[in-house]
C-alpha cells in the first residue's frame, strides 16, 4: 500500500511539474486520480465584463467526485502572461457561486505556469484565504 501512494505522489509531482497545457491535468485526474471525466465548458456570459476579461476563454469543468459529484475540479486561463494571485482570487469568488466545493486551477495565457490556489470559501473575504 504505501508503495502504490509513493508511486501515486511521484507521478503527481511528475505531472504537475511537467505541466504544458491540460493534457497533464487530464491525466492526473482521470486517469491516476479516477475523477469522473466532464471536460465542459463554464459559459462566462452572465459575468461581469471586468471579471470575464481576466481571463483568455471560458474556465473548463474538467472532473468532479464525492458524494453525487458535488466535488469540481475547475481549470481557468488567465489572459496574463503570468500568475497574478488577485486575478485568481476575483475568478476564484466567482466561479465559487455556482461551484462550492471545487479545486479551482489556473494557468497563465501561454499555459507555462500552473497554480493551485489556497481555497476560498463564499463566507470568506477574497483577501483571507483560508
Amino acid at each position: 500500500m504505501a508503495a502504490d501512494q509513493a508511486d501515486i505522489r511521484a507521478d503527481v509531482l511528475t505531472l504537475l511539474q511537467n505541466f504544458r497545457g491540460t493534457d497533464p491535468l487530464r491525466e492526473l485526474f482521470w486517469s491516476r486520480l479516477n475523477y469522473d471525466r466532464e471536460n465542459k465548458p463554464i459559459g462566462r456570459r452572465k459575468w461581469p465584463e471586468s471579471v470575464a476579461e481576466i481571463l483568455v476563454d471560458d474556465p473548463t469543468l474538467l472532473a468532479s467526485g464525492g458524494k453525487d459529484n458535488d466535488f469540481k475540479v475547475l481549470y481557468a486561463r488567465l489572459a496574463k502572461d503570468r500568475l497574478s494571485l488577485s486575478d485568481e482570487r476575483i475568478v476564484t469568488s466567482r466561479l465559487l457561486k455556482d461551484h462550492p466545493y471545487g479545486l479551482f486551477v489556473f494557468s497563465d495565457r501561454n499555459q507555462n505556469e500552473l497554480a493551485l490556489p489556497a481555497s476560498w470559501t463564499p463566507q470568506t473575504s477574497a483577501s483571507e484565504p483560508t
